[in-house]
């Protein structure tokens, strides 16, 4: 028969297994603590994306966070670094990319986190050729940006479409700096570059004298050809509005500046990137409204988590809001921790007094069983005759039940066991008075004798 000590050992050793259990099963379903630093690939020296990449890296500093900056020829070796294997030297964690360039299989495996802002597809020419249209740069020098570039890659992809990419086409790979000075020297015709409205090379060709940039002429069939691209205007006299730079409206085509990470990018790390593209971003731009960016809205080519879309619709989670990060993470990791440990505390704390009371629970159902059995053998007839060896027996059992160390939330079984005994004696005392003719002694005296 266990004793209240065993039961309670058992019982201790019964919680520290279930709890070692939950435990465990919080370690394998809980992520690792996010890392305090992620690499960044972004692009060429002097260009946009490796500007907001300095930028982006000096906002998650102030959370502990150390972003490694690379640079990068451009969007599809962006893209070709997030696919490699974690411990490559050149993989990435985040990138830069524009959008429409990424091949359906590059995109696997691959997360969004927002597009940034509109890349206007430059077109800039000689000034003879300002009204020409992609068909009549057929047989001309055209360069398309250097390979690894998206410029390059949406070159490619519009030279598809307009079908000039035949054998008689010149289609150079130069850089965009030396393409520029190529374009001014008068060395090749034209020149595509995907940039930003306020890129300085940008502000430079629209201001040289002999150059003109290009108002595509079926910019919306080319948006409905191309994935990943819109039709925008530029408004005239929007990169400086006193000179009246460019001079005309412009129709063209443009990208989006997409954040893009690995699918495997902690979720704690990944909304850190969209908040600091909201500080970067957020304002109004020379082809954009305030708000209009950072944005999901439109954001097809990439898979974008749930946890994503809740950044966007709701903000972060409450403690990221009003604590540091490094605090924020702990507590939150802590508290998906605790939740399941609450839970099994709560149920020991409710099992723990029944397992505690089961087996003096069990002794008294015992006891109670034998006081009836007892109770039986009095009520049958002929009883009186055997009183005595059922006086013995009561005092046995009555001796038994003072002796039990029961606890205080079984008293009242333990009092009732004891109060049927004495009924059970005096009954038999009372009855076998009658049978030796004796007069019955007063009610009490019957309760208390003993014999």
């Amino acid at each position: 028969m266990f004793d209240r000590g065993n039961l309670l050992r058992w019982t201790i050793v019964g919680g520290v297994f279930l709890f070692g259990v939950a435990a465990a099963f919080v370690w394998w379903a809980v992520r690792p603590a996010p890392p305090s630093k992620i690499v960044l690939t972004a692009g060429a020296s002097g260009g946009a994306y490796l500007e907001f990449a300095q930028r982006y890296a000096e906002i998650l500093a102030r959370d502990g966070v150390r972003v490694e900056v690379r640079t990068s020829p451009g969007s599809l070796e962006n893209l070709r670094r997030l696919h490699l294997p974690e411990d490559d030297p050149e993989a990435a964690d985040v990138a830069f990319v524009q959008s429409g360039v990424a091949p359906e299989e590059q995109r696997k495996g691959l997360i969004g986190l927002g597009h940034l802002y509109f890349e206007p597809a430059w077109l800039f020419v000689r000034e003879e050729l300002r009204d020409a249209s992609l068909a009549d740069l057929g047989e001309r020098k055209l360069n398309i940006g250097p390979p690894g570039s998206g410029t390059h890659a949406l070159g490619l992809n519009v030279l598809r479409v307009a079908q000039i990419d035949g054998p008689q086409a010149q289609r150079l790979t130069l850089g965009f700096a030396e393409a520029a000075a190529e374009l001014r020297a008068g060395r090749i015709d034209a020149a595509l570059m995907v940039a930003k409205a306020d890129a300085p090379l940008v502000d430079e060709l629209l201001r040289a004298p002999g150059l003109a940039a290009v108002s595509w002429k079926r910019a919306e069939a080319l948006q409905r050809r191309l994935t990943g691209v819109r039709k925008i205007t530029v408004p005239a006299g929007v990169v400086d509005y006193k000179a009246n730079i460019p001079d005309r409206d412009l129709d063209t085509i443009a990208s989006l500046a997409t954040l893009v990470a690995r699918e495997d990018l902690h979720p704690a790390l990944a909304f850190l990137p969209v908040r600091a593209a909201r500080e970067i971003r957020s304002g109004p731009g020379l082809l954009h409204a305030a708000r209009d960016f950072p944005s999901i809205r439109t954001l097809s080519e990439f898979e974008v988590p749930e946890d994503v879309v809740q950044l966007y619709d709701h903000g972060p989670p409450f403690l990221y809001r009003y604590l540091p990060y490094w605090l924020a993470n702990l507590l939150m990791r802590l508290w998906v921790l605790v939740i399941p440990l609450v839970a099994v505390m709560a149920a020991l704390s409710d099992w723990l007094p029944k397992l505690l009371t089961l087996g003096p629970s069990m002794r008294v159902q015992k006891l109670y069983r034998r006081v009836k059995a007892l109770e039986a053998r009095a009520a049958a007839p002929g009883a009186a005759t055997g009183a005595p060896e059922l006086l013995a027996e009561i005092d046995r059992l009555s001796a038994e039940i003072d002796a039990e160390r029961i606890p205080a939330s079984m008293l009242d079984p333990h009092y009732g066991l004891r109060g049927k005994l004495r009924l059970l004696r005096a009954d038999l005392h009372a009855a076998r008075t009658r049978l030796q003719g004796g007069v019955l002694p007063p009610v009490t005296a019957l309760l208390d004798e003993r014999d």
